[in-house]
């Protein structure tokens, strides 16, 4: 059974807006103000709260207060506000996703739609470490926002680690490597974007955030998919992330070492991947990498190889 959202904010037009959406899709949401929280989190831990940090009742020392709370180390936060993370926020641990109060019910709305299609890691875990009767598998169709598509990774991940499949520290590197390579599928895959120009649009001190929606105002872009496949069983998980982009030359970054990194402006993302998970993979046409890790085992070294 699928738990209640649990929606922080005094703000009531607010909370009318989120309800109303929420409703329409089906999806169980409660609310209380920053006050109530802690008499909340005493009764059940929710899968998600949704906290509105434009609200003036609620300070940066709330907010970390709240990311502080080890009853939530699996639960997703998502933040409200037209204003920047400050960065003791960036730098927490548990950063929780923010969306934008112009975006909210996009984005909100893409969230409710993936929060069912993982509604079984987001069910209270047993008692004991659970035995899976068959593999879950599916295929989660996500648009070009990066917040989307980590809070899917997000999920998952705090599935496996609430369940005792895998550590908190192999948890981490999960989210690491696939939100890496869930960046690379949406920059340089869907969005087209180069190297070249996302060097140049950061050394403006610009976000790539900013970059990717100005790449959406292109039609042709804004329909391209990033396709994300999973396949869990107790010792071992396979991811699938693929885009509708033209693909890269991935071979450049076959071999490459920690030593090579200075000399190389780009594939990073590809290296720490390397570095961490049991297997990386990526199609001929470089559009599509599969990434699979081994559950409660130590990580092993390994290259990248072409189906």
């Amino acid at each position: 059974m699928t738990q209640t959202i649990l929606f922080v904010s005094s703000e009531n037009q607010l909370s009318k807006q989120t309800k109303e959406l929420l409703h329409s899709q089906s999806t169980a949401l409660s609310f209380c103000t920053f006050n109530d929280v802690a008499n909340q989190l005493n009764t059940t831990i929710p899968p998600l709260i949704i906290v509105n940090f434009d609200d003036p009742a609620i300070s940066e020392s709330d907010l970390l207060c709240l990311l502080n709370d080890q009853r939530l180390n699996n639960t997703g936060i998502i933040t409200i506000s037209d204003q920047n993370q400050t960065t003791k926020v960036v730098k927490h641990p548990n950063r929780p996703f923010q969306f934008n109060r112009s975006l909210l019910y996009q984005q909100l709305g893409e969230i409710t739609t993936l929060l069912k299609k993982t509604s079984f890691a987001l069910s209270p875990p047993p008692a004991q470490r659970p035995v899976f009767p068959h593999q879950l598998s599916d295929t989660i169709t996500l648009t070009n926002d990066p917040q989307a598509g980590r809070c899917c990774i997000s999920i998952i991940s705090n599935f496996l680690n609430r369940n005792k499949l895998i550590t908190t520290k192999q948890k981490v590197e999960i989210r690491i490597v696939l939100s890496e390579m869930l960046m690379n599928a949406i920059e340089h895959g869907n969005c087209s974007i180069t190297y070249e120009q996302k060097t140049e649009w950061l050394n403006e001190n610009r976000s790539i955030h900013e970059l990717i929606k100005e790449k959406m105002a292109d039609p042709i872009i804004q329909k391209r998919k990033i396709h994300f496949v999973y396949t869990l069983n107790p010792e071992y998980g396979s991811f699938k992330i693929a885009d509708e982009g033209l693909g890269f030359n991935w071979r450049p970054f076959e071999s490459c070492t920690c030593m090579d990194l200075g000399s190389v402006p780009n594939g990073r993302g590809i290296f720490i991947a390397r570095k961490i998970a049991d297997h990386l993979c990526y199609n001929s046409k470089g559009n599509e990498v599969s990434i699979g890790f081994r559950f409660d085992k130590p990580v092993s070294h390994f290259s990248v190889k072409s189906r």
